[in-house]
């Protein structure tokens, strides 16, 4: 008897760690979604003014809008633990979250062998300013 009541315990346990998971990613997208414009970048761990213009857009149903290549595109990403794997546009790469808040956003990424680390911060939505 104490065997079965030890099992259902762990079962619980398991079950509410994996509910928690899944509230931890909808909690992650719902902090992500906006734009996020570059306040600073780093390439092989020196500072870099070619990503200036940078931004990304993490919009509604993890659709994606960034000029990381020059140019604006449209793509979607996923989130896995802290993992923000772009798809759908020319260059398809996954983002380590080193940091996120608010209205701060860290991220990294190897792209052909060169470290990026991607200091950004949120911008409010015009359609909330006006």
């Amino acid at each position: 008897m104490f065997h079965t009541h030890f099992r259902l315990l762990g079962l619980a346990c398991f079950l509410f760690l994996t509910a928690c998971e899944g509230d931890d990613e909808e909690l992650l997208l719902d902090q992500l979604e906006g734009r996020w414009e570059i306040v600073s970048g780093k390439r092989n761990n020196r500072e870099t003014e070619t990503l200036s213009s940078l931004y990304y857009v993490f919009g509604p149903e993890e659709s994606l809008e960034t000029n990381l290549i020059g140019q604006a595109e449209q793509g979607s990403y996923s989130v896995d633990d802290l993992q923000i794997q772009q798809s759908g546009t020319s260059l398809e790469t996954t983002y380590d979250i080193v940091a996120i808040s608010d209205s701060t956003l860290h991220l990294r990424t190897t792209i052909r062998n060169t470290r990026f680390d991607f200091q950004l911060r949120k911008v409010a939505d015009q359609a909330e300013v006006e």
